[in-house]
């Protein structure tokens, strides 16, 4: 074998396998899907959000939880273009009052920051009462709201595929935030706690793609990983395949 070859060849492979990371990287980085962000210039909207996917906001901004006693908690952030797909779809909002409803959402979310707040069990309405529980708004910044506005709709019995027959109640709530909108374009999370005394309860939005960069990081670690070892592969290769010294004598005697 031409040893030039083989150490030509591992120099070429070793190269190929240390800018695959590079490559994958920028790949990543060009299908990373868009973090969730919250709308906090009204001044961006437009009248072609008018047209957005209703129920596709819905499910991006819920949340669901397990409180104590089979409790069960949904939780829904009124995103501003959530709001505007819900009045397009009832009907009360049109192009030519476009512009006067964004300025009044834009003071109403100055002034509170709102909430679906719904609360579910299969069997006792008594735990229906959202007023049983402290419930607080903070984000990363170190900004917290306590709930003190809500109204709460009669315990409804509902069915599910999943859970059968449950009774619910769903609370509009809303926490006043004194003349600033509470989400801005640096906030990365904001959390809803529930605390009845005994125990505290947590639910997250997270407004950064940390689980794309966490999978880039581990495709960059398993390729590290790979280019050591398929490197110290080759060069073992190398090494076993080298020509015996024996062999390079019978070799030279040949060729006089």
């Amino acid at each position: 074998m031409n040893t030039h070859f083989v150490k030509f060849s591992v120099i070429i492979l070793f190269f190929a396998l240390l800018c695959s990371p590079m490559s994958a990287r920028v790949e990543a980085s060009e299908t990373e899907p868009e973090a969730l962000t919250p709308l906090t210039d009204f001044g961006e909207l437009r009248a072609e959000d008018m047209e957005a996917n209703y129920y596709g906001l819905v499910v991006d901004w819920t949340r669901r939880l397990s409180l104590n006693n089979n409790l069960q908690v949904e939780v829904l952030y009124l995103d501003p273009r959530l709001v505007l797909a819900s009045e397009v779809l009832a009907g009360t909002v049109a192009e030519d009052t476009f512009d006067d409803y964004v300025a009044e959402q834009a003071a109403a979310y100055a002034a509170s920051t709102p909430f679906v707040i719904k609360l579910s069990h299969d069997t006792n309405i008594d735990r229906l009462n959202l007023g049983d529980w402290k419930v607080t708004l903070a984000n990363d910044q170190g900004e917290e709201q306590v709930l003190t506005d809500y109204q709460g709709s009669e315990p409804q019995l509902r069915t599910s595929y999943s859970r059968g027959n449950f009774y619910q109640v769903d609370y509009d709530v809303s926490f006043p935030t004194s003349g600033y909108q509470f989400l801005d374009s640096s906030t990365k999370w904001m959390k809803l706690s529930f605390d009845n005394g005994r125990n505290v309860y947590e639910i997250t939005w997270d407004f950064q793609p940390q689980v794309s960069a966490q999978q880039s990081n581990v495709f960059e670690t398993v390729m590290k990983i790979l280019i050591t070892s398929v490197t110290v592969l080759l060069a073992l290769g190398l090494i076993v395949t080298r020509p015996k010294v024996s062999v390079l004598n019978e070799w030279s005697r040949a060729d006089r």
